[in-house]
């Protein structure tokens, strides 16, 4: 598999972080300016706390600025904070936006004074929290510092609490609030999102003895250090692990993953678009003749047992979760078709939990690395590894694991020679 260089990957982050929050703060502008030069009189639109008939407010209000001072001050710090979310939470930035641009208008709903509440503030409070928050949550001494100079920048975060401070302006501290609480809340929810800190299990050693390290190969007893090294490696090389099974939301990743049994992603890929298309729920999968779905994964390994799965786990869905995939272990190895590994990819890659799924090629490369001592059995291996990998890069650790199996450290022959990992490896010792 061929990937480009980190800092071409990096740069493209870069670049699409800035052209998206560009574009958002310019739809700001736009509206603004429109409202503005025709006299729609929008603002009228804005937020009503309280009152049934204008629950759409909670969507416009973003868009609606009093006048250009107002804007202003609010896109500034806007387009900074949407760049931060589009870089350094790039897997979950729309899903972080949607939820605080909901979360703070609800709140805002609920809590604010009487009258017409305006303005993208209360979403600036939230990415700012959010941050804030974060930061602390994962001890990230960059992210941490890179926030707060935000909030001093925009000085008004704070003080924007305390209207009395601001007697001659119409302050919505309320939405303030709102944000702010939103932030908070939505840390705790992704605190496993966003840049990765370096683990480190000793003291960080001079360059001098850091290369002489990496050129000798690892006695079988250092397995911390094989630990160390191993996420050290991949974090620098490939620091955006993650599935190569195509979906769109968690019903799609499970019918992908048990499609994926002793089969390719490739072809799991091929088929899956057009049996989307014809069965995209649970409800339309549980009524559909086996024969049809048969027809349409005919092509993947063992057919027939996949579809009566697949029917079978559509069915279970319907009668116990309504439809929904379940974010729990136990539940979801009630569903045929299910077992330790499949669950173990749905918790971490469709609902973010630290779990670490063992597949064959997790297994293989675990043992011959000497990362895993007498694990004979995937739950074996799966245990050993979450001993050793912070929760917070299980998920990547999985991906990691699974793509060098898949590309480099093959079954029959390894690519020994590509690999740059080989110096903790037991086999190439």
């Amino acid at each position: 598999m061929q990937t480009k260089p980190e800092f071409e990957l990096e740069k493209e982050l870069f670049f699409h972080s800035i052209l998206k929050s560009v574009i958002i703060v310019a739809i700001l502008w736009i509206f603004f300016l429109v409202n503005d030069i025709f006299g729609f009189q929008w603002n009228e639109y804005g937020l009503h706390p309280r009152d049934p008939k204008t629950l759409f407010g909670i969507f416009t209000m973003p868009f609606l600025h009093a006048d250009l001072s107002h804007l202003f001050s609010n896109s500034v710090p806007l387009l900074v904070l949407l760049f931060s979310i589009f870089y350094f939470f790039y897997r979950k930035s729309v899903l972080i936006l949607i939820m605080t641009w909901f979360m703070a208008g609800v709140l805002t709903w609920v809590i604010g004074t009487e009258g017409i509440h305006i303005g993208a503030s209360g979403i600036v409070y939230a990415l700012a929290f959010f941050l804030v928050t974060i930061s602390i949550l994962k001890q990230e001494t960059k992210l941490m510092a890179y926030s707060l100079i935000i909030i001093f920048l925009y000085g008004s975060i704070v003080w924007g609490f305390f209207p009395q401070l601001f007697p001659d302006k119409h302050i919505s501290w309320e939405g303030h609030l709102a944000g702010a609480i939103t932030g908070v809340v939505l840390a705790f929810f992704y605190k496993n999102e966003g840049p990765v800190k370096k683990v480190y299990f000793e003291d960080e050693e001079d360059e001098e003895e850091a290369e002489e390290e990496e050129k000798r190969v690892f006695d079988e007893g250092d397995v911390d250090e094989k630990y160390r090294f191993l996420l050290d490696y991949f974090q620098k090389n490939n620091p955006n692990a993650a599935s190569e099974l195509n979906f769109s939301n968690a019903f799609e990743l499970i019918v992908a993953v048990v499609l994926s049994a002793q089969c390719t992603d490739k072809r799991v890929n091929m088929v899956t678009p057009a049996l989307f298309a014809k069965y995209p729920t649970p409800f339309d999968l549980a009524i559909a003749p086996s024969e049809t779905v048969y027809e349409y994964i005919k092509s993947v390994s063992y057919p027939n047992n996949k579809t009566k799965h697949l029917i079978g786990l559509a069915k279970k869905l319907v009668s116990d979760f309504n439809g929904i995939v379940p974010n729990s272990f136990e539940a979801l190895i009630t569903l045929p078709g299910v077992g330790r590994k499949t669950a173990n990819v749905i918790l971490s890659v469709a609902f973010d939990q630290p779990a670490m799924a063992v597949d064959t090629h997790v297994f293989r490369v675990a043992n011959r690395l000497g990362i895993v001592k007498n694990a004979t059995s995937p739950f074996e291996v799966e245990k050993q590894l979450v001993q050793h990998i912070p929760e917070f890069l299980l998920a990547r650790a999985h991906h990691w694991l699974i793509l060098h199996g898949r590309y480099v450290c093959l079954a029959r022959t390894p690519k020994c020679s590509e690999c740059g990992i080989k110096v903790i490896c037991d086999r190439n010792s």
